[in-house]
């Protein structure tokens, strides 16, 4: 990879699993060495990313020229996030149900943002991000919203310069996670 102009971004499929498994064995690692707890319970499972390949969540970036190697991941998911209604201070930007108990949401949500150790600080988690702005506007969406631990500071600054606002601290309900605050970001499409 020269530079993210040679990045190309498709949608995950099954045989991708184990490049998916090796960049959030890596995303984890680089969070665990930033002394960031997030992800160091074993998240994200590899059911979990089974489940968002199958659901047509996870989108991967890739070299152009070498499309099978995954430089990064992403899923985008829209049925909403339950633990988006535990919120401990501030408040979402919209309003909208957390659930398809409770309605349809109006937004979309990126989770599992990960960047293999040879891509980073390349630009990749902010194309992603990008990307997912666009396909979520696209499909009609509201608002973008995400979440992450207070002690990551990259994903932070990747998402303001996106131009999410900062405007909620949450708890999630994730065992495997240790530490359960979260800051929530939201942007209006």
């Amino acid at each position: 990879m020269d530079n993210v102009s040679d990045i190309m971004l498709r949608q995950a499929k099954p045989q991708d699993l184990d490049e998916l498994i090796r960049v959030t064995d890596e995303a984890r690692a680089a969070l665990g060495a930033l002394g960031i707890d997030q992800w160091q319970g074993g998240t994200p499972r590899k059911d979990t990313l089974i489940n968002d390949i199958s659901q047509g969540w996870t989108w991967v970036a890739v070299d152009a020229r070498e499309p099978a190697h995954v430089l990064g991941c992403m899923a985008v998911c829209g049925g909403g996030e339950a633990d988006y209604d535990n919120i401990t201070s501030g408040a979402w930007l919209t309003s909208s149900p957390n659930t398809l108990k409770a309605g349809v949401p109006t937004y979309s949500c990126i989770h599992r943002v990960a960047v293999a150790n040879e891509a980073r600080r390349k630009g990749i988690a902010s194309m992603m991000v990008e990307a997912a702005k666009h396909m979520s506007a696209q499909d009609g969406f509201m608002s973008v919203r995400v979440d992450t631990h207070a002690g990551n500071l990259p994903m932070q600054h990747v998402l303001e310069k996106a131009g999410f606002t900062r405007c909620c601290e949450l708890l999630i309900t994730l065992k495997e996670e240790p530490t359960k605050e979260r800051i929530g970001y939201e942007l209006i499409l």
